[in-house]
């Protein structure tokens, strides 16, 4: 479960990332 948690933090991460740019 820990590596789905970071799985999908880095997926919200990257899309918050592309939002703002």
């Amino acid at each position: 479960m820990g590596k789905s948690l970071i799985m999908i933090s880095n997926i919200t991460i990257k899309l918050l990332e592309t939002s703002t740019d």
